[in-house]
């Protein structure tokens, strides 16, 4: 990589917005509010410095710039050019001249020239690789207020690639939270490590960030890639259009769920029922949060807290995940496994054991006793396994094990 220092006039960086690439696959968005879009302007009709940009020179067809750092600056200059905002409202005079409110437009000719003669100093990057750049706009972000996600989208590897194809994902335009900042990243990498971890675990941003630079060389076509487009791919039916409620914490818990289910049950073909109890949870959580304190669901009080507080901690994913699990299989109790297994899942017992309030259903060799979680109850068919009885929720019972162990198949 080879460095040159150069200064350009403003004129100069206008006639080259065709040809200048802001934003990168490394770099975030435009984030900069009006304010501080104003304050550049300021700074520069009253000829204060300002910081260096780092242009990266490019041949690729569209563009001969590819910024690496000034992005929000750049954009802050065009966007003035065009007469898209104002100069602040309370701007102080220049030279004793007002400023205050005026458009491009509306300033004289003599302040366009003061603005368009403006030096802008300049580094040039040429022969640098994609990694080379990459590091370098990290180092000149270090100490700002990037997020975390648009950090790990400046790492070099092939899990940063895999992930930035991911967030392309049809399913991630659905959702009712938009790609500000790589949010669409954030989650699917959280997805992602859910996926090559085979279960919950914490997904916070060191824990990415570490997965990124663990796997380097990921293979696009891994069991763990194919499995994470499969239940995306689930998700995109069982949610074909934009859907009000689909948060960021609660989408991560539907994939957790829907990334069990095509593992272990016949869920094909169930996407809209699917879809619509989703949707029907959520507004019962909804609607219990306008509840009365003493009147709400204690169990939709501790699932609203766990979304509100380390919702990316494996405590917070296990517990929603406990609630999630009990209520898909009360609405889905004829669901079936997919290798006609005899012994219930840990998932079904849930649902069986809430469904019947923990009580021995028999009472041959008792009175219907109240057993705790983990006392040693047993799920049990209704109609034994060896009659044709299906291993579904509605097809068990809680027993107890004095009542499991005197009952015969008939």
């Amino acid at each position: 990589m080879r460095r040159y220092s150069d200064s350009k006039p403003i004129s100069s960086i206008i006639r080259r917005e065709e040809k200048t690439d802001p934003t990168p696959e490394y770099q975030r968005g435009p984030v900069w509010s009006k304010k501080q879009k104003q304050l550049l302007i300021d700074t520069i009709l009253r000829d204060l410095d300002i910081p260096k940009f780092y242009i990266r020179t490019v041949n690729n067809g569209q563009y001969e710039w590819e910024v690496v750092d000034g992005q929000q600056r750049l954009r802050a200059i065009w966007e003035f050019k065009k007469g898209l905002y104002k100069i602040a409202k309370d701007a102080d005079p220049v030279n004793n001249i007002n400023i205050a409110n005026l458009s491009y437009n509306d300033m004289s000719e003599d302040f366009k020239d003061k603005f368009e003669s403006y030096t802008l100093d300049i580094v040039e990057l040429a022969d640098a690789t994609q990694d080379e750049v990459a590091e370098m706009f990290l180092r000149l972000q270090n100490g700002s207020t990037l997020k975390a996600a648009e950090k790990r989208n400046a790492l070099p590897g092939e899990m940063k690639d895999f992930i930035r194809e991911l967030a392309k994902h049809d399913f991630f335009n659905n959702c009712d939270f938009k790609n500000k900042r790589f949010d669409f990243d954030q989650v699917a990498a959280q997805c992602m490590l859910l996926e090559l971890n085979g279960g919950v675990r914490n997904i916070k941003n060191t824990d990415l960030e570490k997965m990124y630079l663990e796997n380097d060389e990921f293979d696009f076509e891994s069991v763990e890639a194919k499995k994470i487009n499969k239940v995306l791919n689930y998700l995109t039916r069982t949610f074909p259009e934009k859907t009000p409620g689909l948060k960021q914490g609660n989408v991560i818990s539907l994939y957790i769920i829907i990334s069990m289910l095509s593992e272990k049950y016949a869920i094909s073909e169930l996407e809209t029922k699917i879809g619509k109890w989703f949707i029907d949870f959520e507004t019962k959580r909804s609607a219990d949060l306008d509840l009365p304190e003493d009147q709400r669901d204690s169990e939709m009080v501790a699932y609203q807290n766990a979304v509100g507080h380390s919702s990316d901690s494996i405590e917070s994913l296990e517990y929603r995940n406990k609630i999630l699990v009990r209520d898909f299989f009360s609405t889905f109790n004829k669901i079936l496994p997919l290798d006609g297994m005899r012994e219930f899942s840990y998932e079904q017992k849930l649902a069986i054991f809430r469904r019947d309030k923990g009580f021995c259903q028999l009472k041959k060799e008792c009175t219907g006793k109240k057993l705790g979680w983990d006392d040693d109850w047993h799920a049990d068919h209704k109609i034994p396994f060896s009659k044709g009885g299906l291993t579904t929720v509605e097809n068990g019972q809680v027993l107890c094990a004095d009542c499991n162990l005197s009952k015969s198949n008939n």
